[in-house]
């Protein structure tokens, strides 16, 4: 599916969002966009909430986020959930996300953490010895939309909150994000290039497109490059049958963090297949056809493709509010990804921005604060306010976005990353894995550079073995 839009044409600007990326451990200011006021929250009355008819509720909660754009609008929410709750008050406490789960685990450990855990479906794993499931409580009526919970979510939304395991760990209201390609129409129709729908029509788009002199991507990889994100892209695109077949250890249609380290340490995930060497042979293609030599890094990828210099830009929905309110001279769309190991799954994926667990040491009081606070955010209203105030895509069902550029990314949202939880890298083997690839891109070797890859991954399973303490012995 592609969309195209004129610059200026959608009607509500959001604010800039920060994104955790779906294989990344740092998060992304996503654009230069000066975020804008956030939505005026009506009241409760305006809302069409009731209150529930259970016993009255009473005490204080605190929850846990790194996104500030997030607590800001789920702060709004609290004002309105309080008119129906004069007894109960909600903190929501700012961790900055660089140190945040090593500090939330100390938290955890020590007994003094916060009763909502701001968590992500890739680190959910990391936590969740200390959360409550919430399966039975998904089970059970909203008392604000007269249905069982889980109905209100969209259903692969909410799978992705299972985080590869059986159980629901995680309430996602605070929205989701899609991946996908932008373009800028005008450079296309110039060079005589139609909307790419395969591999092969992307990858002579942009050698169409950078043989005219013009510049086809605005990131540049061979200089810019990270590791996780593209390489796990890549590896979703040519070794996805192999990698699925490691759902065993909960066969549950998607494959843990746990599975993922099981399989390398087993040998069952070969990191020197001749798969892999395919897929980063394949890499040095596209980047040979689209990343010109004197691409120049002052541009940065944002500002590249804002300023009607780059035909493509990889990116993703968070995009939307600063391109709406920064792109003023040409017409621009998305796409998805082509996937060059299998062309009738694109490479895609919309993943929860962000969420809440339960701190499973909560007293029952705060527990049934936290349930029914979770399920007032689980309203249509509710959560399209919550969204659209940070330029987040709904999961809760029946929300249909102000913003049309917004509404198109929700409505062909694939949440498909929920079907491999990857390894990502801390620091210091990401800039290992940056430096290999850079040599590898400007001329390095094949088998070489794979080798480095295999030795680097190997290394990063062997760390989350010894940090999340995984008892090996029945592997």
């Amino acid at each position: 599916m592609n969309k195209v839009w004129k610059s200026g044409s959608a009607g509500l600007l959001l604010s800039a969002m920060l994104v955790v990326s779906a294989c990344s451990s740092n998060g992304n200011e996503a654009g230069s966009a000066s975020p804008s006021a956030s939505p005026s929250a009506p009241s409760a009355g305006e809302t069409g909430s009731v209150a529930p008819s259970a016993a009255p509720l009473k005490g204080k909660i605190n929850l846990v986020m790194w996104h500030q754009p997030t607590i800001d609008a789920v702060n709004a929410e609290i004002e309105n959930y309080k008119k129906l709750h004069s007894e109960v008050d909600i903190e929501i406490i700012f961790s900055a996300f660089d140190q945040y789960y090593t500090t939330i685990q100390t938290q955890l450990i020590g007994g003094g953490a916060p009763v909502g855990i701001g968590v992500s479906p890739e680190t959910t794993q990391m936590l969740a010895k200390y959360l409550e499931p919430l399966t039975p409580y998904f089970e059970e009526e909203n008392p604000y939309t007269k249905q069982p919970w889980k109905q209100d979510y969209v259903a692969n939304a909410f799978e992705i909150g299972k985080s590869g395991t059986n159980d629901v760990w995680m309430v996602g209201v605070a929205g989701a994000v899609n991946t996908g390609v932008w373009y800028n129409k005008k450079m296309l129709d110039e060079a005589g290039v139609a909307v790419p729908t395969t591999w092969e029509e992307l990858m002579a788009a942009q050698k169409t497109i950078k043989d005219s002199g013009q510049i086809a991507w605005s990131e540049q990889l061979v200089a810019n490059f990270k590791g996780d994100w593209y390489n796990w892209q890549l590896n979703y695109g040519f070794n996805l049958d192999d990698w699925m077949k490691l759902d065993t250890l909960v066969p549950d249609g998607r494959v843990s963090q746990m599975e993922v380290v099981r399989g390398i340490k087993t040998g069952e995930i070969d990191l020197k297949s001749e798969k892999v060497k395919a897929m980063f042979a394949e890499w040095k293609k596209w980047v040979e056809a689209g990343w010109p030599e004197n691409f120049s890094s002052d541009w940065g990828w944002y500002d590249a493709f804002v300023s009607g210099k780059a035909a493509f830009f990889l990116g993703g929905s968070w995009d939307t509010p600063g391109f709406v309110q920064n792109i003023k001279d040409f017409e621009y769309g998305h796409f998805s990804l082509p996937n060059p190991g299998n062309p009738s799954d694109p490479i895609d994926m919309a993943n929860l921005g962000g969420a809440w667990g339960l701190n499973k040491g909560a007293t029952p009081e705060q527990k049934a604060i936290f349930i029914d606070f979770m399920r007032f955010l689980s309203q249509p209203d509710v959560h399209k306010r919550v969204v659209e105030a940070q330029g987040m895509l709904p999961v809760v069902q029946g929300v249909e976005l102000s913003d049309p550029v917004m509404n198109a990314w929700a409505q062909d949202a694939k949440f498909n990353v929920s079907k491999i939880q990857a390894i990502s890298l801390d620091n210091e083997l990401a800039s290992k894995f940056l430096s290999y690839s850079q040599a590898f891109l400007t001329g390095g070797d094949l088998d070489g550079f794979v080798d480095k890859y295999a030795s680097i991954y190997q290394e990063a399973a062997e760390r989350l073995i010894t940090q999340n303490k995984w008892d090996t012995t029945q592997w």
